[in-house]
């Protein structure tokens, strides 16, 4: 659970974090629930409710509310509410 406006989290493997503020690095398989900013690399699956997130690679995307998602790539990225791709 990370909810501290200066948290750093990096999460590898098949982790799982829930985020209310500050960044989150995920990466292989990792999962991400909730809003803040959100780093994503390879099979990530994340569950956005507001904030950013950065797209270097993932398994699926859902963003909601106003979510911003940063790619190069709108596969697999479901947009719900005011959520927006920014294409890179």
């Amino acid at each position: 659970f990370v909810n501290a406006d200066d948290a750093r989290v990096r999460l590898y493997d098949s982790c799982r974090a829930n985020l209310k503020k500050g960044i989150v690095w995920a990466k292989d398989r990792s999962v991400v629930n909730g809003k803040g900013h959100v780093v994503c690399y390879d099979a990530t699956t994340i569950k956005a409710f507001g904030g950013i997130v950065e797209d270097y690679g993932h398994q699926s995307i859902d963003a909601y509310n106003d979510t911003v998602v940063r790619t190069s790539i709108n596969k697999r990225i479901t947009l719900h509410d005011k959520a927006q791709i920014v294409l890179l």
